[in-house]
């Protein structure tokens, strides 16, 4: 099972695509876990009514404290075997986790995605490839100053391997936290896949949402 962790603030307009984007995943062995992130607007209440809707939704309420304590929280109550994130305001291909997910010989899967939204529309690709350790060690720093690297999302984490080595996200850091937990988890990989095929649509137009830094 993959659990999809999703912070929750702010986010009305978008947060019915983002939802209902995952709840028509082809692949329906997930669970999602929407992160009320203390939100000042109606999510909290429209999270409510999906998990009313469909068993597959957890929901979690909590006082603001920003992006990275909802994703450890949602972190804290995963029962998914993988571990994948998405941000409210995007959204996902019906075939993003299927993608992701036979690509599960590695213990870091990362996918390509596109840029939407503020008039602007491009794809960051990258190609199928399998690494192991040694080819891993030879080619991280040509991975990581690309763009899919240095985000939380667009990924399959292994549950066991974050939970074995205690790895969250930094709370009192105000930038550069995501990627910074990519790093962490990077350290304890033997192997990583990278996929062409892209479909996670990374929304460019929400100024006011948890985790618009990027």
């Amino acid at each position: 099972m993959i659990s999809i962790i999703v912070p929750v603030y702010n986010a009305e307009k978008y947060i019915h695509r983002c939802i209902d984007s995952i709840l028509a995943q082809s692949h329906t062995d997930f669970e999602l876990l929407l992160i009320d992130d203390g939100s000042p607007d109606n999510c909290g209440a429209i999270c409510d009514e999906y998990a009313a809707k469909d068993s597959r939704v957890r929901v979690f309420h909590k006082v603001n404290g920003g992006v990275s304590s909802a994703r450890n929280l949602g972190l804290d109550h995963a029962q998914g075997e993988w571990i994948t994130f998405v941000d409210i305001d995007d959204y996902l291909h019906l075939d993003y986790l299927a993608s992701l997910y036979a690509k599960n010989d590695a213990d870091m899967v990362v996918g390509s995605f596109q840029l939407v939204g503020s008039d602007e529309r491009w794809n960051v690709v990258l190609e199928d490839r399998f690494y192991d350790r040694e080819h891993l060690e030879d080619s991280v720093f040509d991975l990581l100053i690309k763009v899919n690297f240095q985000t939380p999302w667009g990924k399959l984490f292994k549950h066991h391997l974050l939970n074995a080595h205690h790895l969250r996200f930094d709370e009192k850091m105000i930038a550069n936290e995501d990627f910074l937990f990519v790093l962490n988890y990077l350290l304890h990989v033997q192997s990583l896949q990278t996929c062409e095929a892209f479909g996670y649509y990374y929304e460019r137009g929400n100024v006011d949402g948890l985790s618009q830094n990027y």
